[in-house]
């Protein structure tokens, strides 16, 4: 397979928009893209509210969304070391993780972009406390 990266710069006032119509693009074109759609990142666990940008060119262009979680296998500060120590691009083992796929959000199936915009979120997040949960539980 052959990843791209999408490069968004927050100090750029035209960076969102010029994502957006790169993804709207690739995605036209056929292609898969995976977004992290935070935009930024967080010292806790807690997952923060998403950009919406991205939600709302998905629902005005009825793109669907697969919603998935990352698990990390080890604890959070060791990941965010790890995250750190590929910030700088210093050579270690990348962290393990899980991948769980959630549903797919069809953006046709909801009345407004706010009600789309809100299953995206509870998808993720919903998805995310139960396989934590699942993952502490299990031996």
């Amino acid at each position: 397979n052959n990843y791209n990266v999408i490069p968004y710069f927050k100090d750029d006032n035209n960076a969102g928009s010029n994502a957006k119509d790169i993804i709207l693009k690739c995605v036209m074109e056929g292609k898969k893209v995976l977004v992290f759609p935070e935009g930024t990142i967080e010292m806790t666990e807690e997952i923060i509210h998403f950009k919406k940008g991205l939600f709302e060119m998905a629902y005005n262009n009825s793109i669907p969304i697969v919603s998935l979680n990352i698990i990390y296998n080890s604890d959070f500060e060791s990941n965010y070391l790890r995250s750190l120590v590929a910030y700088f691009q210093i050579p270690v083992e990348p962290p393990k993780i899980d991948l769980y796929f959630n549903e797919i959000i069809y953006p046709t199936r909801y009345t407004s972009f706010l009600s789309f915009y809100d299953k995206c979120f509870e998808s993720v997040t919903n998805g995310y406390y139960d396989k934590k949960e699942l993952k502490n539980n299990s031996f």
